[in-house]
């Protein structure tokens, strides 16, 4: 072999060492490099999984206070809506005389309803020294009233028999006839009897009338 030879496969072996180390190189770069994206794919992943969570702890999170607050709105307006029904429109009464027998018994529980001015004829519950009462309205605002032995006529027709037992008020009779005033009603016992009612105690102020009785629950017997 000549020198030409061995420098021609010197040269050789030379170029194959250097081609397979580039291409070890290639290969761990490569390898490297799939690492390197195998790495990134699983943080974004991991972030993406990350971001898609944290709305739904925040919601859940958001979701009570909310749900409590609903609640609480709820809970207030109902509580409106009862106070304003039982202040201005319905009342629930319980009776505890009888004034009214046989018609209400005492004990029974009447419902009323308010905002009507009372008719001729209704059974209403009025307070009087401070205790609900109930009566029926014998004469309205302009009716003549006229009271003679224990007899009440209104406007000439009788409205109540004078009672076979117990007394009247005098000095209502007194003043009779007399007409109704305008913001007031005349208010007698079904119970004839019984003249605890406006042959006592003259007119009722429409102001302390508490409405008409519209329901009637008995609660001791029939």
């Amino acid at each position: 072999m000549d020198n030409g030879d061995f420098q021609t496969e010197t040269q050789r072996n030379e170029f194959e060492s250097n081609v397979h180390d580039i291409a070890s190189l290639t290969e761990s770069d490569t390898e490297t490099a799939e690492a390197a994206c195998d790495k990134n794919d699983s943080d974004s992943s991991r972030k993406e999984k990350s971001n898609v969570d944290k709305p739904e702890t925040h919601s859940k999170k958001r979701k009570f206070p909310r749900e409590l607050r609903e609640f609480l709105i709820r809970i207030t307006a109902t509580v409106i809506v009862l106070w304003f029904t039982l202040t201005f429109l319905i009342g629930v009464y319980i009776c505890h005389s009888n004034t009214c027998y046989p018609m209400v018994k005492d004990g029974d529980l009447c419902v009323t309803w308010r905002p009507e001015t009372p008719s001729q004829g209704d059974l209403i519950v009025y307070m009087h020294n401070g205790e609900p009462c109930f009566g029926r309205v014998a004469a309205i605002p302009g009716d003549k009233v006229t009271i003679s032995e224990g007899i009440v006529w209104v406007n000439g027709f009788i409205a109540q028999a004078a009672p076979t037992t117990g007394s009247f008020d005098t000095a209502v009779e007194e003043q009779s006839p007399f007409t109704v005033p305008e913001d007031s009603v005349f208010v007698l016992n079904d119970n004839s009897s019984d003249t605890n009612d406006s042959r006592l105690f003259g007119t009722i102020p429409l102001s302390e009338c508490r409405g008409s009785v519209i329901f009637l629950m008995r609660r001791r017997g029939f």
